[in-house]
């Protein structure tokens, strides 16, 4: 039974919504109930909180199994922890409902922002035991924090826990040449102890070294079947680390992944410049027009475009042949050329497709070469603005080189083990299913165990554990799962579904044997 007792505050009385509250509030009929849901919510659209609180709450508190209300609840209560509540109670009713989980994501970060910045106050305080503890907060919950690692390294209390600190570090951020310097110097230093205690150690005569005793093979066999990284994420047959196919089933045990998962800063820069080279060629065609107008004396620049491109035109042709001696067709085709690349190029480029790299680099030398071209042709002042898209296509080959991480992908195994920006259930849960969806039964399987260990009580996480182990030819251990549902909801639809399913399926794989 979900409960709003001791977690959902009444905003703004200080009082707390529990249940001795909600005994007192009138029951709703199902009609004035989705009524009062579409009031809240425009509540909260309209920016009304206090109102769109006290009709969420009235909603939730007479259907708790109402993960709209629940949305929508998070995003006008105030408290953190009580927004966090309404999420995951969301994720329980729809593991599959994206916006919830990244609205969950969001805040677990700005928490986590928050006890970072907590820490270094309390470490530039002084107080390196609760710093200390603060920082291994934030590595437990997200190891990639990079600055938690170095302060950690700061703080260590022996050189062990500091190298190992350091190093982490060093993984995450390879180019930070101060860590790097500070792992060297720990390490000389621990070599420097160890050659101290060397030769402060007294020598033994005539004592032999203890023989070293085999650790027995079965001493490092586990029962988990998921245990060994390389094994096949669709199957969990086990495959060699440099297998390109799982042998058993046939899957692709390496895939493409992009080397930058975000947009770098470089890509930005980027992206703007192409945005205002693609301004300046626009600028460029009818500056090129306006200019060929003034030097012929036409009346309208525009009424030369149909000429220029080979199309009937109206004006004159003594006045044609003396603007084409100011502006050849082939400079204003070459330029419109360029402000049609220069688009495609723009609008392209959002997309990080490696064609579109090229097309950028491409497009930055072609600039290059146009500019100078039609710089070569401009006289007077008019030389300053080929000379600034000069200096823009440079830039943009330059950058080109900058921003090819940006583009390009590199290949990676497929490992068995869980996702590392998985931290809690719903985490596990979400991507189990989602590598159901592939196909990834033993990865699947994987996560959803890990999500079972947070949320025993989810009926529908153990059917879905049990429906992976089906796939797996695990029917033991999908009897096993299929119990804990039975046990949670003996009558459910969905229980009798997968019971069903694996009886069938044993009875079909009892025959063919």
């Amino acid at each position: 039974m979900l409960e709003l007792a001791g977690v959902l505050q009444g905003q703004g009385s200080g009082r707390v919504f529990d249940r001795t509250r909600s005994l007192e509030l009138p029951m709703f009929q199902a009609d004035q109930l989705s009524e009062r849901l579409e009031r809240g919510i425009a509540a909260a659209q309209e920016g009304n909180r206090e109102l769109a609180r006290r009709l969420l709450k009235q909603v939730v508190d007479q259907d708790e199994r109402n993960a709209r209300a629940w949305f929508w609840l998070s995003g006008v209560v105030d408290d953190p922890n009580n927004r966090e509540v309404c999420l995951q109670h969301v994720l329980e009713l729809e593991p599959d409902n994206v916006a919830a989980y990244e609205a969950l994501q969001a805040l677990r970060r700005q928490r986590l922002e928050q006890i970072l910045q907590t820490a270094v106050a309390a470490a530039q305080k002084g107080q390196r035991d609760h710093a200390r503890n603060l920082f291994r907060q934030v590595v437990e919950q997200d190891e990639r924090q990079v600055e938690a690692w170095i302060w950690l390294a700061e703080l260590a209390p022996d050189l062990d826990e500091r190298e190992i600190c350091l190093e982490n570090a060093l993984v995450l951020d390879p180019q930070n040449e101060a860590v790097r310097r500070d792992l060297e110097r720990v390490r000389r230093l621990r070599v420097e102890i160890a050659e101290a205690r060397a030769a402060a150690r007294p020598r033994l005569v005539g004592v032999s070294p203890e023989p070293e005793v085999p650790v027995p093979a079965a001493a490092h066999s586990v029962s988990d079947p998921f245990a060994d990284p390389y094994g096949c994420p669709y199957c969990g047959v086990a495959t060699a680390p440099e297998d390109r196919k799982c042998h058993a089933c046939g899957g692709k045990l390496w895939l493409r992944y992009p080397k930058r998962q975000e947009r770098s800063s470089w890509f930005w820069v980027a992206f703007s410049l192409q945005v205002a080279l693609a301004a300046w060629n626009t600028i460029g065609v009818v500056f090129l027009l306006m200019y060929v107008a003034y030097r012929v004396g036409a009346d309208q620049a525009y009424r030369l475009v149909p000429a220029y491109l080979g199309l009937p035109s109206a004006v004159p042709r003594p006045l044609l042949a003396e603007a084409f001696a100011v502006l050849p067709r082939s400079v204003f085709l070459a330029s419109l050329a360029s402000l049609l690349l220069s688009l495609v190029v723009l609008v392209g480029l959002y997309l990080r497709g490696r064609p579109f790299f090229f097309l950028f680099l491409g497009n930055g030398v072609l600039s290059t070469v146009l500019t100078v071209g039609v710089t070569l042709q401009l006289r007077g002042q008019a030389i300053l603005c080929g000379l600034g898209g000069i200096a823009m296509a440079v830039a943009l080959i330059w950058l080109a080189f900058q921003i090819q991480d940006d583009f390009f992908s590199e290949e990676k195994r497929i490992l068995l083990r869980p996702e590392p920006e998985a931290v809690e259930g719903h985490d596990f849960w979400l991507h189990g299913r989602r590598f159901a969806k592939a196909g990834m039964w033993a990865l699947a399987a994987v996560h959803l165990r890990k999500a079972l260990a947070w949320l025993p009580d989810n009926a529908d996480l153990h059917l879905d554990l049990a429906l992976a182990y089906l796939q797996l030819a695990r029917y033991g251990d999908a009897e096993a799962a299929l119990a804990g549902a039975r046990r949670l909801d003996p009558r459910g639809r969905r229980v009798q579904e997968v019971s069903a399913l694996l009886e069938r399926v044993r009875a079909h794989a009892s025959q063919g044997s």
